[in-house]
């Protein structure tokens, strides 16, 4: 068995300079390792049924919880973290006050709010993400250049990288943070949007492109990928992960506020037509 630890690029090219394709998968560790109970096992196209069952008894054996995903560019998890904190940046562009979108997104049930999340992940990290992105789906919904990826330009042309480089959207010394007194200058327009605006924006982002994963079957299993969800990038527990969440008020209910947000902010929130009607397995 060969494993790697990617979290986002596609097991697909990656065996393609092994001869042995069939025991290559992905091991999708969560930082920090030692508390994070999730790993990600990622099935290439062609890892064999007995790889699979030997990197899941591996995860067993040191007490971490699998789920199984298949490949795609972020595989499952990565496209969802990334697309929370790209949502924060283009909050954060269009005026609406830091401040208020790190406390937001806490109040809605995430640990940290966005801006925190990309500081600690790596600016410089978070932009390489998005370019390759754009290069595996061509630019497609979501992944498009905008005015997040101009402010992650912006910063990892400055230097400031997140917390590893001692500065990000936080300035850290003396064992505390706060956020950059230089955020209002990243600011492309003014429409700032209020809390309940920021909540159901970041917590609505997570639910769609969880469901665009669905419908491209990199998750099948919608319990499974809550479980991820929750143990992985800590959706809120309470919500239930984002199958769950979408499916509280009924299926119809979400698909209006998709729709709703998509006419306001664009097609990135547009549900993928495969699974407006469910989340029947394939």
């Amino acid at each position: 068995m060969f494993a790697t630890n990617t979290s986002s690029l596609p097991l697909a090219g990656l065996a393609q300079a092994s001869r042995r394709p069939e025991r290559m998968v992905g091991l999708h560790f969560f930082s920090p390792v030692p508390r994070m109970a999730l790993v990600e096992v990622v099935r290439g196209p062609a890892t064999s049924d007995e790889t699979l069952a030997r990197a899941l008894d591996f995860v067993a054996q040191i007490r971490k919880t699998p789920i199984v995903v298949n490949d795609g560019f972020g595989f499952y998890t990565t496209r969802c973290v990334v697309a929370f904190i790209v949502e924060g940046l283009r909050l954060l562009a269009e005026g609406t006050p830091p401040a208020r979108i790190e406390n937001a997104a806490v109040s809605a049930g995430m640990p940290v709010g966005p801006l925190a999340l990309a500081d600690e992940i790596g600016i410089d990290v978070l932009d390489h993400i998005r370019r390759e992105a754009r290069q595996e789906t061509g630019g497609e919904t979501g992944a498009a250049p905008d005015s997040a990826d101009a402010i992650l330009a912006t910063l990892t042309a400055a230097g400031r990288l997140g917390r590893k480089a001692g500065g990000g959207f936080y300035a850290y010394g003396a064992g505390a943070k706060c956020l950059w007194d230089g955020l209002p200058g990243l600011v492309a327009t003014h429409a700032p949007a209020d809390a309940a605006a920021v909540r159901t924006r970041l917590l609505a982002i997570q639910a769609v492109t969880a469901a665009g994963a669905f419908a491209e079957g990199i998750v099948t299993d919608t319990a499974e990928a809550d479980l991820g969800a929750v143990l992985g990038w800590a959706f809120p527990s309470h919500l239930g992960g984002p199958f769950a969440y979408m499916a509280r008020d009924g299926l119809a209910g979400f698909l209006a506020q998709a729709d709703a947000l998509a006419a306001a902010h664009g097609p990135r929130f547009r549900m993928p037509e495969t699974v407006r009607a469910g989340f029947e397995p394939a």
